[in-house]
């Protein structure tokens, strides 16, 4: 099985993740108002046994959202009071050094929707523009569960390529 997602992470952050998973150590959107929706993730139907010359799909480039602290509050919608904090220390290896950073979903006036790196996998939540800079990434993953493999790439060019784990019942694989 393939998954391609296009995952705009800076490649400290990505290093981060990286590290933390890697074999060697033990949604819904919205109906758009006035909101412009942010190409980020993709699946493809491949096959499950791509030929070597086989390129993953992907789209445009992203739009990444770097917190301009080390805590930011995440509204269940635009302008409603629920919220929730999340803090790099509970989200990231090294929190000090590593960027808290958010692939965007939604842009709209004032707030962005981004997914967020919590359980359960795929959740959302918006941010306000002021509490974060945004930039856009050329930068894409290509997750190949059955050859536990992913790959980095920075438009079509490969950068950076490792093994990785597959999830078990109780702990899935995000999709």
């Amino acid at each position: 099985m393939r998954i391609v997602a296009r995952m705009v992470v800076p490649l400290s952050v990505f290093t981060m993740v990286v590290v933390g998973c890697s074999p060697d150590d033990a949604a819904t959107t919205p109906p758009p108002t006035s909101a412009t929706a942010v190409p980020a993730i993709t699946n493809s139907a491949v096959p499950a046994s791509p030929t070597p010359d086989s390129r993953p799909v992907r789209d445009t480039s992203s739009k990444v959202a770097t917190s301009k602290s080390q805590t930011i509050d995440v509204y269940t919608s635009p302008n409603k009071p629920d919220f929730q904090t999340i803090s790099a220390t509970d989200v990231l290896t090294v929190a000090d050094k590593t960027p808290l950073v958010f692939l965007v979903k939604t842009v709209t006036d004032g707030w962005l929707q981004v997914w967020l790196p919590v359980r359960p996998n795929g959740a959302t939540g918006w941010v306000r523009t002021d509490d974060v800079t945004v930039a856009d990434t050329r930068f894409w993953i290509d997750v190949t569960l059955s050859d536990f493999s992913l790959k980095v790439y920075n438009d079509e060019d490969m950068v950076f390529e490792t093994a990785i784990g597959v999830g078990q019942d109780d702990l899935p694989t995000p999709h």
